[in-house]
């Protein structure tokens, strides 16, 4: 099977239960369909977590599966509109809080505290001290960054949200990848060393 369809079937046994729910939640999800905060950023922030998981070990089995809902559903109902990411952010709260399951209840005020320590202002993360899982979730998702569909991703798809130009949103890359900084041991092993590599494409 795929990666994906491993992880969400939880086939290595990482954490509890499955995401099944979750992914179909996902799947009918207002923004789905979005130029870069889409279905596609959100499955891949995912399947970041769940290399995350693997990489730490030690992660008890509730907690790697609130993160990973945490990671699937960070972005749920997104606007497509960038630029509001305390509204965004507020869009997927109240949407995890309506499609949460009973069992998982009690993971609510977790999920939500670390999708809230994503929030992005313009010098960066708002708030300043994540806790252990929020760096990983706010690492998965600045990876995006660093993927090899960069250019499809992030200028043209987020530019468009962002109601950019691409040739604008490419020439700002180089300065935003400078100021990019990984936070958990995992994020800075795994990304930290391709951020040099996609600041000289970016001004190549």
């Amino acid at each position: 099977m795929s990666l994906l369809v491993d992880a969400i079937n939880n086939s290595e046994d990482l954490y509890a239960g499955d995401l099944r729910y979750y992914f179909k939640q996902l799947f009918y999800s207002r923004g789905a369909n979005n130029p870069y905060h889409n279905i596609r950023h959100s499955l891949d922030v995912f399947l970041k977590g769940y290399d995350a998981i693997k990489y730490y070990k030690y992660i008890p089995k509730t907690y790697a599966r609130a993160l990973l809902i945490a990671c699937m559903l960070h972005d749920l109902n997104h606007s497509g509109r960038a630029g509001n990411d305390d509204i965004n952010i507020e869009l997927a709260i109240r949407g995890i809080k309506k499609c949460l399951s009973e069992e998982d209840s009690c993971y609510k005020d977790m999920i939500c505290k670390w999708i809230k320590q994503t929030e992005f202002g313009p010098d960066g993360h708002v708030n300043k001290h994540p806790n252990f899982y929020g760096k990983i979730l706010r690492d998965a998702d600045l990876s995006q960054a660093c993927s090899t569909a960069w250019i499809r991703l992030v200028v043209f798809g987020l530019a468009k949200e962002m109601q950019l130009p691409p040739a604008t949103m490419l020439r700002m890359q180089a300065d935003f990848l400078t100021k990019v900084k990984f936070e958990s041991e995992w994020g800075k092993e795994k990304f930290t060393p391709l951020i040099a590599e996609k600041i000289k494409e970016a001004k190549d």
